[in-house]
């Protein structure tokens, strides 16, 4: 049997959620268009408390703050734009959750009502030159937000007017409550709510099946036992004898450096995306693994090794009613890609299709999990499994959006300090054609060092087109 032959029959083989979320993998972070399904994950009882889902248990001890930001160009009617969020509260619980002890047991509690303060700040008294510093300064400050678990609430909102049209809000929450997508889920309703407000119609948001809590304790239910056994045992299998990825740096690796970070931004013309995209088509895989192949060759060059173990991220959200609830589901997998023996690149694209339908058959498991069953050796100079990243997002978080209210919202990068990646690359998929961005440790990469990466990740994409 064929190589192509054995991946169709793996393929078939995967049940429908993990042949939706490899549909996923294969837009980025959107779910398939048009299709219908039958709901797996049944509702609790109501005002049941919930036990905490598996990435929730490791967020708890942690002060893990997501600051967001986004600047906002327009005339913002503010008291609208407070009850807009209040609307968005009180339709996800996980944003009215807090954590406290019962009986000796952290669970889930849900707040009948929250109201949440916007905290707003006039900051067009300081020089024109130093109203965006200031604002920045705020937005990283907010990395280092405490918030009270068994309180709450956990999220906190800052409006900052930095002239007579145009504002910057900060966005902070704890991420046992939300993760990325989440992120971009509750910056979508309010732009849906505000609209709807502004013109005096009804808004369009899509109904929630299930809340975080719902699918918490379903998650719970599901993999426990024998189960959870079988995956704890595949990767300790498939994690032994790894190798962390040793990429070449500018600046020695230490146990003193502070973690900064930043990026450097490229585009990916649309013939080249459609191209690459056609290519995945032709392999019968997806541009995701075609994307991060393309990758593995590049940290081979820089690192000298030919097992590649990097981290990529998913939304795990592959069952449908998961895709519009606010809450944690985020996961990070590992995935070792073998570029030994110099293959051809439609032959390392079918080891990357291996290697990663083996990795979704086992994607279940939180990360943290799998980090604790491993048992890695730490050392404070680099993360002990995935010190690299890859992630591939359907929708751009670089792009602006005008919207019907005259407002223009352009989000804004916050890099967080707990962030502990060396190297990650993001490629963002949109209507207007692929952007990337390789986001760097500035301890460890020079500038100039991660344009060069750039620029041969580029001409790696150039070359699979004229010649995979």
């Amino acid at each position: 049997m064929s190589t192509l032959d054995d991946l169709s029959k793996r393929r078939a083989s995967l049940s429908p959620a993990k042949r939706a979320l490899l549909a996923k993998i294969a837009r980025g972070h959107e779910g398939p268009k048009g299709a219908t399904y039958a709901h797996t994950i049944p509702r609790r009882e109501a005002q049941q408390d919930a036990p905490l889902s598996f990435l929730q248990e490791w967020y708890l001890p942690q002060q893990d703050t997501m600051p967001s930001a986004v600047t906002i160009q327009g005339e913002i009617d503010q008291a609208l734009l407070e009850q807009c969020i209040q609307h968005i509260v009180q339709r996800h619980e996980s944003l009215r959750t807090v954590f406290p002890l019962i009986e000796n047991q952290l669970v889930q509690v849900i707040v009948p009502s929250l109201r949440l303060p916007l905290l707003i700040e006039d900051l067009r008294s300081l020089p024109e030159g130093e109203r965006e510093a200031e604002a920045s300064r705020q937005a990283y400050q907010e990395n280092h937000r405490v918030f009270d678990m068994q309180q709450g609430p956990l999220i906190h909102l800052r409006l900052l007017r930095l002239t007579d049209d145009t504002c910057l809000f900060i966005f902070t929450l704890h991420h046992i409550i939300a993760d990325g997508w989440s992120i971009a889920q509750f910056f979508r309703e309010l732009l849906v709510l505000y609209e709807a407000a502004l013109m005096g119609v009804p808004p369009q948001l899509p109904d929630l099946p299930i809340q975080y809590a719902d699918y918490a304790s379903w998650q719970r239910r599901e993999l426990q036992g024998a189960k959870l056994d079988a995956y704890l045992n595949y990767w300790k299998d498939y994690l032994q004898d790894r190798a962390v990825l040793q990429v070449r740096t500018d600046h020695p690796r230490t146990t003193d450096y502070t973690l900064k970070r930043a990026s450097i931004r490229f585009h990916i013309a649309d013939a080249q995306a459609n191209g690459l995209k056609s290519v995945s088509r032709q392999e019968e895989s997806t541009v995701f693994m075609t994307l991060v192949a393309a990758y593995a060759l590049l940290l081979s060059t820089h690192s000298g090794q030919e097992d590649i173990l990097l981290g990529f991220g998913i939304s795990n959200r592959s069952l449908h009613e998961t895709e519009n609830v606010i809450g944690v589901f985020g996961n990070v997998l590992p995935l070792r890609i073998d570029v030994s023996g110099q293959p051809a690149f439609r032959q390392l694209l079918r080891r990357v299709q291996q290697a990663t339908l083996s990795v979704f058959d086992h994607q279940d498991l939180a990360y943290e999990q799998v980090m604790q069953a491993i048992e890695p050796e730490w050392n404070i100079s680099q993360h002990p499994l995935l010190p690299v990243k890859f992630v591939l997002q359907n929708e751009s978080s670089l792009n602006r959006t005008r919207t019907k209210a005259g407002l223009t919202m352009r989000p804004q990068r916050v890099f967080s300090p707990l962030e502990w990646f060396e190297l990650n690359m993001i490629i963002y998929d949109t209507d207007e054609g692929m952007l990337g961005e390789l986001e760097y440790n500035t301890a460890l990469f020079a500038e100039a060092t991660v344009a060069r990466m750039v620029a041969e990740y580029q001409a790696l994409l150039e070359q699979i087109l004229s010649n995979a």
